[in-house]
């Protein structure tokens, strides 16, 4: 079932506006979400990240070829064991290099799959591994090429060039955990497009969300004031014998099956049109359901006077069964439930 892209709401199958805060759906026909057009920040910043990652991790897996190549013409064979100091300090630095570029570049290219071909940043550490071997591998090229310098000077710059994109790669990935720490971001497909101003065919405008959070700050103020007292429903006698106290619902249940006869004040809602009113309802002890009449639409609907069992709860002083239809005065469709907003034209119910 989708849910509404402005208050989350669950929305009816077909429907063309949420009932809750009537925003305008652009949804498919199967309801498949649609892909936004524009790039998610955090992405592009992992595209980013994957790039720099992947060239550095080329930039300084290449020389390493070239500086095996050059102490192994400058000093004797690495493999010799009776080699000096300096040559087995060179053959481990050659060997620790050739192995972290090589996990460096299999880490890049899991950084890349991360990027393009997963929608979620939990994959923020392989990129962190993975820089940190780009810095070991920058520093150990750096440090070969300060050994052999003058034979291959070149290597200097390549060198360089790893370091500095080893150090963006980092960069990349610390903006990473800071981007995705705590969150499910990425590439997520939206539901809908989201259209500030009028919507079409509504008789009034839909507040900008910029103003919707200004206003719930009021509403909060206004929930903590002490609520207005409603007044209790009266009973008259109609054979004016007496008049019962003013009782509440609950105890409405338990007393008026012991009266004959009385009319009964409640505030009700016309299921119909949805006008509030006071209507009198006449009681009788035989009788379950009385008849009210909306003074709007003259539209007579039944109220249940009382519950004999779970399946005719009274629930604000209507069953669940009328409860069930609504109909919108404007485009006269068929609403489910008592929503706000009607599903088919997006107007508010009176």
């Amino acid at each position: 079932m989708p849910f509404c892209p402005s208050c989350g709401a669950k929305l009816k199958d077909g429907a063309k506006f949420c009932m809750s805060c009537g925003e305008e759906l652009n949804l498919t026909p199967e309801h498949e979400p649609r892909v936004s057009e524009k790039k998610n920040e955090g992405m592009a910043l992992m595209d980013w990240t994957a790039l720099f990652l992947f060239v550095g991790a080329l930039v300084n897996f290449v020389p390493i070829v070239f500086i095996t190549s050059g102490i192994a013409s400058a000093y004797q064979n690495p493999a010799d064991t009776t080699s000096t100091d300096t040559n087995a300090c060179a053959t481990g630095l050659i060997n620790m290099s050739v192995t972290c570029g090589i996990v460096w570049v299999l880490f890049s290219f899991l950084q890349m799959g991360a990027a393009y071909f997963t929608y979620t940043g939990k994959y923020w550490g392989i990129a962190a591994i993975g820089s940190l071997l780009g810095f070991l591998n920058s520093i150990m090229l750096l440090v070969m090429g300060a050994m052999i310098s003058g034979t291959l000077p070149g290597c200097w710059w390549i060198s360089i060039a790893g370091f500095v994109f080893s150090l963006l790669g980092m960069i990349g990935v610390l903006s990473l955990k800071k981007e995705f720490e705590g969150k499910e971001p990425a590439r997520k497909a939206e539901t809908g497009v989201r259209e500030e101003g009028k919507i079409v065919g509504a008789s009034e405008e839909r507040t900008p969300p910029s103003e919707k959070s200004e206003k719930v700050g009021e509403k909060e103020q206004k929930k903590e004031e002490p609520p207005v007292e409603k007044k209790a429903p009266m009973f008259v006698n109609l054979n004016e014998e007496r008049i019962s106290p003013k009782l509440s619902n609950r105890e409405q249940a338990r007393y008026l099956p012991l009266i004959d006869k009385f009319e009964i004040e409640r505030e009700m809602r016309c299921p119909e049109c949805g006008y509030e009113h006071t209507a009198r309802l006449l009681y009788s002890k035989d009788v379950e359901f009385a008849d009210g009449t909306c003074p709007r639409c003259k539209n007579v609907y039944k109220v249940a006077l009382r519950a004999k069992d779970d399946s005719k709860k009274v629930m604000n002083n209507r069953t669940t069964e009328q409860t069930n239809v609504r109909t919108c005065p404007h485009c006269s469709a068929k609403i489910e439930g008592c929503p706000k907003f009607c599903s088919e034209c997006g107007r508010r119910f009176d």
